[in-house]
């Protein structure tokens, strides 16, 4: 099947900051990985070197099977990018806006009139299609934004922050409409972010860079499911008498006010049955319970540490916030 992403040993340096100080990793082809981590972290850099803005100081990478450095015309020609600033001619119709930059990319006229309308209805801007986009919200210029490039069909998606400037109900609609799009596609989607439900929602896999390097990789199923805590808010009878550590012996964090216990546990599958079975033989009447589950932010807490070490260069800073287009 391939690789669709995959890149080894990559650094970029800016002066003496180590933006980039060997990153390796690989993404199979379909997927939707998230690229997480703290501002400074090398994320931005990361995805200007894959989509051929910069050159790596050191390193190898290929995109859709080709090498960034020897064939950067044909990873142009295969990805399509969303930066986090948003592109848009402003005196262009949102119409216009999509139909110019398919026929940029080489689509024919026939060819990109068609996905533009399929674009326009998809994202619902029916509404807003002959609205110029200076007369657009923020966004809805961001939604015009994604449609436009998810437009064009191509092999490989860069995505940094896709849902910012969306207010809570249009990204919940956003992320179901992008989780849809990209999947019937079959294309590989790589989206930089810093919203934790933004990862839940749309990705599969991530990477976690820090400092510039690669500190954690997987499933994000896997990774909350072996990592992350559920908590629990359990009211009993009475106030107990027995010290939780001594009633529990188990490995569960533990807090008691008034007659509620929070516990707060790994595997709540296998531990919380357990949990309750103690409580019930110690006498201890269970009124309620309530269950929360695990929540990706505490696993990437827990993955990068609480303190958000490094920061960029004021030469990365003076290239714009994000990603260009190719």
């Amino acid at each position: 099947m391939g690789t669709a992403i995959w890149c080894a040993d990559l650094e970029k340096r800016y002066r003496n900051i180590n933006a980039v100080n060997g990153v390796s990793f690989l993404v199979e082809p379909g997927r939707v990985v998230a690229l997480l981590g703290p501002n400074g972290a090398g994320k931005t850099t990361t995805l200007r070197i894959l989509t051929t803005v910069i050159r790596p100081d050191y390193g190898r990478a290929s995109v859709c099977g080709h090498d960034i450095i020897r064939e950067p015309m044909l990873v142009r020609r295969a990805v399509a990018v969303v930066p986090q600033s948003v592109w848009l001619n402003h005196y262009l119709s949102v119409r216009d806006n999509i139909l110019v930059y398919l026929l940029l990319r080489g689509l024919s006229w026939r060819e990109a009139r068609r996905r533009t309308s399929w674009a326009i209805d998809v994202f619902g801007l029916s509404k807003f299609a002959s609205l110029r986009c200076e007369q657009l919200s923020g966004g809805l210029r961001r939604r015009a934004q994604v449609a436009r490039v998810l437009a064009c069909q191509a092999q490989c998606y860069f995505l940094d922050e896709p849902s910012v400037g969306l207010d809570p109900s249009a990204r919940l609609e956003f992320w179901e409409q992008l989780a849809h799009l990209v999947r019937q596609s079959g294309a590989t989607t790589f989206i930089s972010t810093h919203s934790m439900d933004e990862v839940e929602a749309l990705c599969d896999d991530l990477i976690l860079i820090n400092n510039g390097v690669v500190v954690a990789s997987g499933s994000v199923k896997g990774l909350l499911q072996e990592m992350g805590k559920t908590e629990v808010e359990i009211e009993v009878g009475s106030a107990l008498t027995t010290p939780l550590e001594e009633l529990l012996g188990m490995d569960v964090e533990s807090e008691i006010r008034g007659n509620v216990l929070t516990l707060r546990m790994r595997h709540a599958q296998w531990t919380l049955p357990r949990v309750l079975e103690i409580l019930a033989n110690s006498g201890t009447v269970v009124r309620s319970l309530r269950v929360m589950p695990p929540k990706f932010q505490d696993v990437y807490l827990s993955l990068i540490g609480q303190t958000q070490v490094g920061s960029v260069s004021q030469e990365e800073a003076g290239k714009g916030d994000g990603l260009e287009s190719p």
